[in-house]
């Protein structure tokens, strides 16, 4: 049986038209004076199974980075560049 994975084209929007601040991330969360810091990629990981890497356009990620995502998702979660 095929499983279908759902998710999204990047998961940090942070500012200006198109933010997700208060629609999917919770209300106020955010870098900033007296804003909650929200692990972004860990609370989308919660929702979804799979997001697309699209910095991947600009350069390939260190292993470090990669290696800091994959910490902060759970096991089965798959990431696409």
């Amino acid at each position: 049986m095929s499983k279908i994975l759902i998710g999204t084209s990047g998961w940090s929007y942070p500012s200006g038209k198109g933010t997700w601040n208060g629609i999917f991330y919770p209300s106020g969360a955010g870098k900033g004076r007296g804003k909650r810091k929200v692990d972004e990629l860990a609370f989308y990981a919660e929702h979804f199974d799979t997001v697309v890497i699209n910095s991947s356009f600009y350069g390939v990620p260190s292993p470090a980075t990669a290696q800091g995502w994959a910490r902060r998702t759970p096991e089965h979660f798959l990431f696409s560049l």
